[in-house]
């Protein structure tokens, strides 16, 4: 088979495919650039920490979680160098949980395996396979052997039968390995550990477990200290413990808990406790990693909850600041922003979104059981109440409709709220509506065309998509839109395709199926058109979106898991502006994203 050299390119750009970093498109896109429209929680120091290390020069090292990727921080809190990428390469973190620095100044991240890297951030190794593909704990001595920490969960649930301890030389090869086991299903079970090396050459093993009991509070933590041959040398109960463990010169011991810092001699006693729960100068929030520095000085990584959502639920997103201790206990300094105290998000829980003319955004809120307003600028011009709407339409006069499902009605509103019709008799999943005023809904399945609302719900025709009839059961799509032709697209949320219909009911075109890859789908919830001819898809399952033309051909894709700009938990709803500007309801990090084409 012959490639002609456009094929090739094509085929080029797939094999460099990337997920959107903040400032350009992915795989293959054009250059785009994120902002958040409504709900930004502001410009963190980090997004969320999964590890903090201290260098020997004093300079910080973050691994950030929720961002995928490596921060390092001057002693001042000035950032020096940002590392990772959404690019498929040696430098794609996905979730990066702890960090480690040797004396020589080399990085170790446990990622996707346990990624080396130079001082600078250069790319030397990875190490991968077995209980090293998915570490936990990261620790280094002086000789810098690296100790790797890997919990082996118990199926279905949020605990761990076994904790596994591998020791490796520099090089990465394997040296030794110890496993710690749990009794299952009436013994104990482990609820995370942490891991740590003493100046004496030896292990040290924080651990929260928990034990079987039906009436009580089963859980304790325990700090093991373990020789490097894998010998446990002593055990002592612990109040807290299992999140993150540093040890300092003088063999004392600092141990992370909600709110606060224990500081423990070397045989177990409570020295003194570091903070107090807040956030501000000595404030800790609850999800902490700490780190001492050769001089003594603790350095602590606070992932603070930015707001509650209007239900009083935290949250899910996070906005890091760094602490520091002297090492008699005093706070130091507090480098980054904290959260405004007592902030809550503007949504609850963001079920779909329709761009209206004009620029102004009708947003579902399945929580507080409401269609939020957005003007152009991302200002929240109010709303209006529905009953828990799980989708939202606007017509090209900017009149709003809402399926009433308690009333099994579809109410047409005016832009401020106002009733102007209803259409009584009908419960639908999704709605589009045609230039003709006629709508389009989707009801278990089947494309319902009803007349303008008010005007009766008996279906001028029917019919049903591929895949679907009655009594098949599943999940049943709610992402519709109508392109400028006046056909018909859909987003099938139980096949992971995509269908194209005439308005008379006509299936012209399906295309996609289950997966991660270009062109694959895993649950869209959501699409829409823009003023090119193009089709957006939200690709929640995948937390994407996907540009593709109107015969199915993959253009681009943007976002990842995560709560960056450019990234996404869980994208539903989603809308393009006269601009062509792309709007995406970000529901997991309950903020609106608009993505900025260059």
């Amino acid at each position: 088979m012959r490639l002609t050299l456009r094929a090739l390119t094509g085929l080029l750009a797939l094999a460099m495919q990337l997920q959107s970093p903040v400032s350009a498109g992915a795989w293959g896109g054009m250059p785009a650039a994120w902002n958040t429209v409504v709900d930004s929680p502001g410009s963190p120091l980090f997004y969320q920490a999964g590890g903090i290390a201290v260098g020997g020069s004093g300079n910080i090292f973050i691994a950030d979680e929720g961002d995928h990727r490596v921060l390092k921080l001057a002693p001042s809190g000035s950032r020096l160098a940002t590392w990772g990428t959404d690019r498929p390469g040696p430098l794609r973190f996905d979730g990066p949980r702890s960090i480690a620095v040797d004396s020589a100044g080399n990085i170790y991240l446990a990622d996707n395996g346990v990624v080396k890297l130079r001082s600078d951030g250069r790319f030397l190794s990875r190490w991968t396979g077995g209980v090293l593909s998915y570490p936990r704990g990261l620790a280094v001595d002086a000789s810098r052997n690296v100790y790797v920490l890997s919990l082996h969960p118990v199926p279905y649930g949020p605990l761990f039968d076994r904790i596994t301890i591998t020791k490796l030389a520099p090089s990465g090869q394997k040296l030794v390995s110890w496993v710690y086991s749990y009794p299952q299903p009436a013994g104990d079970a482990a609820l995370g550990a942490a891991i740590a090396t003493t100046s004496q050459g030896n292990l040290l093993l924080s651990i929260a477990a928990q034990r079987f009991c039906h009436s009580c509070d089963g859980t304790y933590h325990l700090l093991r200290t373990v020789s490097p041959s894998g010998k446990t040398l002593s055990e002592v109960n612990e109040d807290v413990g299992g999140q993150s463990v540093a040890v300092d010169r003088a063999g004392d011991v600092y141990l992370a808990a909600p709110g606060k810092v224990e500081k423990l001699s070397p045989t177990g006693s409570l020295l003194a406790t570091l903070g107090v729960p807040g956030c501000g100068p000595g404030q800790l929030g609850p999800d902490l990693y700490l780190a001492v520095s050769p001089g003594g000085v603790v350095t602590i990584a606070d992932s603070q909850v930015v707001a509650v959502r209007p239900d009083g639920i935290p949250a899910p997103f996070r906005n890091g600041v760094v602490h520091t201790f002297a090492a008699d206990g005093t706070a130091q300094s507090l480098l980054g922003t904290c959260p405004s105290p007592g902030a809550r998000t503007t949504f609850g829980q963001i079920n779909a979104l329709a761009m209206a003319p004009g620029g102004n955004m009708y947003v579902a809120d399945g929580i507080l059981s409401k269609i939020v307003r957005v003007g152009p600028q991302g200002t929240v011009l109010g709303g209006f109440s529905a009953d828990h709407p799980s989708t939202v339409a606007t017509d090209t006069s900017g009149n709003v409709y809402v399926p009433a499902p308690a009333q099994a009605a579809l109410d047409k509103l005016a832009p401020d709220g106002r009733l102007l019709a209803r259409t009584s008799g009908v419960g639908l999943d999704a709605v589009a509506i045609a230039r003709s005023g006629q709508v389009y809904g989707l009801s278990s399945g089947q494309v319902l065309v009803l007349p303008p609302v008010g005007h009766g719900s008996r279906p001028i025709r029917s019919w049903w998509l591929n895949g679907y009839g009655p009594g098949t059961g599943g999940l049943n799509p709610e992402g519709m839109a109508f392109d400028g032709r006046g056909n018909l697209w859909v987003a099938d949320i139980r096949h992971n395709n995509i269908q194209e219909y005439s308005a008379a009911g006509k299936l012209l075109l399906i295309f996609g199926r289950g997966g991660s890859a270009p062109g694959r789908f895993h649950t869209p919830g959501a699409l829409t058109l823009d003023g090119r001819g193009h089709l957006w898809v939200a690709d929640s399952g995948n937390n994407r979106v996907q540009e593709l033309d109107l015969r199915g051909r993959f253009i681009a894709a943007y976002g990842r898991e995560g709560q960056a700009p450019g990234q996404f938990q869980q994208p539903e709803g989603i809308g393009a502006d006269a601009r062509g500007n792309i709007y995406v309801g970000d529901r997991g990090n309950d903020r609106i994203q608009e993505l900025v084409l260059r």
